[in-house]
């Protein structure tokens, strides 16, 4: 003889104790879908008054984030540079084009030639020629009258330690027979701090012992 287990109707839960068990699991599902766009319109915000106070911003997906460097310009993109009331002007609306390595090239080049022993040239802001055309670096300008190839390897809030390690990563395949860096006091500030603004990380140099060493960037 097989034996049910008895239940008892008070074990069961009341029509009424169910519905209030309902009603308190909506608040709280409420409540927190409430806050989960509390948070998202906060966030939406931030970043809609970070880019709205911004002097100049990038258009193109020009950059790419990178583990070893923090972030480098993206390989084979066209874009722009919108300098300050850049909005209203169209003359500071800078184009900005990179070859298959992200280097900074001429609209009109064909960024898929590479020809080794020429000039290689590291920096920031200045190296780029941030706000001019491309044929108006001097990186540019110094290739044409030294009669050789010329490659800018500048990249905008770059510091020492990140100019040297790009030109680490492409010096072998770029055989140059001259190197210059456009050097700023400003670049030696860069490289001991883990981010150049509130946004962009980068490796830095930390002093160990009687030496140094770089770090990776945090993120």
């Amino acid at each position: 003889i097989r034996c049910m287990p008895h239940v008892s109707p008070a074990s069961k839960p009341s029509p009424r104790r169910l519905r209030d068990t309902l009603v308190l699991l909506a608040i709280y599902g409420g409540a927190a879908a409430g806050a989960a766009l509390l948070f998202l319109g906060y966030r939406v915000h931030v970043h809609h008054a970070t880019f709205a106070s911004r002097g100049f911003f990038w258009l193109g997906d020009l950059h790419v984030d990178d583990d070893e460097l923090g972030f480098r310009m993206r390989p084979d993109r066209q874009g722009v540079a919108v300098l300050n009331h850049g909005l209203e002007a169209p003359s500071r609306r800078i184009p900005v084009r990179t070859d298959q390595f992200g280097f900074r090239v001429p609209l009109d080049r064909d960024s898929t030639v590479l020809q080794p022993g020429g000039l290689a040239a590291v920096g920031s802001s200045c190296t780029f020629a941030h706000g001019v055309a491309a044929e108006s670096s001097y990186v540019y300008l110094a290739g044409e009258m030294l009669g050789m190839p010329a490659d800018n390897l500048g990249v905008c809030s770059y510091s020492t330690v990140t100019s040297f390690l790009l030109l680490r990563r492409h010096i072998a395949r770029l055989r140059p027979a001259a190197v210059v860096y456009g050097y700023g006091n400003f670049h030696v500030e860069r490289s001991v701090r883990p981010r150049t603004d509130a946004v962009l990380f980068q490796p830095y140099a930390v002093g160990d012992g009687d030496g140094c060493r770089i770090a990776p960037p945090p993120f």
